[in-house]
């Protein structure tokens, strides 16, 4: 189901807008490229939640997100990750139809954020850990960390373009990295698929009755890690503005998830035993 090939090219660098790389710009007569202006490449964070339907709270957090999206559509990516004790069967609703949780969701949360949350709902933002030595930071603290993390200039851009075929449900991903500074290896991408828009039980501190809200709307669900959970290794030399990474993956998209909902998202990140923090990340949807 998952395939992955690398390809290291010296290839024309390319110029932005607010929301995708555009055309390359051809050579220059010494078969030289044009760097790519650091200020014209928006720095895209990304919020990692973690929820689940049991928690009464998670409603409210999920608004926070929507409303961060909205402040930021050009520098904010998220994704929700169902695990721990309140995406557990014996809280869910005796109706509920689906289960959101993952094994790569669980694998995330185990070996890179250290265990579960503390408090739901929580977030990792760029996994960058908080003074107290933690991934996790409650909902009132979301907005102040990605503002801030947005000031710092993207160290890479991301460009990915996709193919859909809606007959075998087959996706075929291909990345290209442009890095814009010195980054030293271990460096990693990792590839997620998110649908959004999921109808099924949730529980709502502000629901009447028993608390269950039937109809509620689940966005950015963590479905499948294309890549390994913990990423790929982009180059064992690391990163460098001289050269661009093409990355090419291929996934299957089950019948029961709606392409229409699908996003693919793409970062890359650090994996040493100091630092996990994410550089820069991308999004595209599945139909687009």
């Amino acid at each position: 189901m998952k395939n992955i090939s690398f390809l290291l090219v010296i290839s024309a660098l390319a110029l932005f807008s607010c929301n995708e790389i555009m055309p390359t710009i051809p050579p220059l007569s010494d078969g030289s490229t044009e760097p790519v202006p650091i200020d014209t490449v928006f720095r895209k964070v990304l919020l990692e939640e973690f929820t689940g339907v049991g928690c009464v709270q998670c409603p409210g957090g999920s608004a926070t997100i929507e409303n961060l999206l909205l402040s930021f559509p050009n520098n904010l990516v998220a994704i929700s990750i169902h695990t721990g004790n309140f995406a557990r069967e014996r809280n869910w609703h005796p109706d509920q139809k689906y289960d959101f949780r993952t094994t790569d969701g669980d694998n995330l949360t185990s070996s890179i954020f250290g265990g579960e949350p503390f408090a739901y709902p929580s977030a990792s933002v760029n996994r960058e850990k908080t003074n107290t030595n933690t991934f996790f930071r409650v909902e009132n603290e979301w907005a102040v960390v990605v503002e801030d993390e947005i000031k710092t200039p993207a160290a890479a851009a991301i460009n990915i373009t996709h193919s859909f075929d809606e007959t075998s449900r087959e996706l075929g991903i291909d990345l290209e990295i442009i890095p814009l500074e010195i980054v030293p290896a271990d460096v990693r991408v990792t590839v997620i698929i998110t649908e959004n828009n999921i109808i099924d039980y949730q529980k709502d501190v502000n629901a009447p009755g028993d608390g269950w809200v039937q109809d509620y709307k689940h966005k950015h669900v963590l479905r499948d890690i294309v890549t390994a959970f913990d990423g790929d290794i982009i180059s064992p030399n690391g990163l460098t503005p001289s050269t661009t990474e093409e990355l090419s993956f291929s996934a299957t998209i089950p019948n029961e998830w709606d392409a229409n909902n699908c996003d693919i998202i793409a970062f890359i990140h650090r994996n040493t035993a100091d630092s996990r923090e994410v550089l820069q990340a991308e999004e595209a949807h599945i139909l687009d």
